[in-house]
């Protein structure tokens, strides 16, 4: 879905500025991998929540959060957990053509969802 550029109509909302809260975004993580959100806070190590949970440090620091704030978000941990899970999930991007294509279709998911979740946040603000 395109989306009018917000110089071209007055009073029409700038998403583009806005980022996702990082439990929106472990929200859509979760569902984007068929998980539960209880699934990725989890302290199991099984494969497909590792490469969730560190898909969402990667793309949390493309869009400007911090260590802690990230690792806090995935149910509390330590943000060297955070920096470990970026650096692995970095590595592989390089070397690995799979988890490149898994990443650019995480990220354009991500991206493509933020605007609807956005704009139900300020329905609900005006709302309220």
């Amino acid at each position: 879905m395109k989306f009018t550029s917000y110089y071209a109509i007055p009073g029409l909302p700038n998403y583009e500025k806005k980022r996702l809260e990082p439990a929106d975004m472990i929200k859509l993580t979760a569902k984007f991998f068929n998980l539960s959100v209880s699934q990725i806070l989890s302290k199991h190590r099984y494969r497909e929540l590792v490469i969730a949970r560190h898909l969402f440090y990667y793309y949390g620091r493309a869009v400007g959060y911090g260590w802690r704030t990230l690792a806090i978000a995935t149910g509390g941990r330590d943000h060297t957990t955070a920096i470990h899970g970026y650096k692995t999930i970095a590595d592989l991007i390089e070397v690995d053509k799979e988890t490149k294509k898994l990443y650019d279709q995480f990220h354009a998911y991500m991206d493509q969802q933020k605007y609807s979740v956005l704009q139900a946040a300020d329905l609900k603000e005006q709302r309220a």
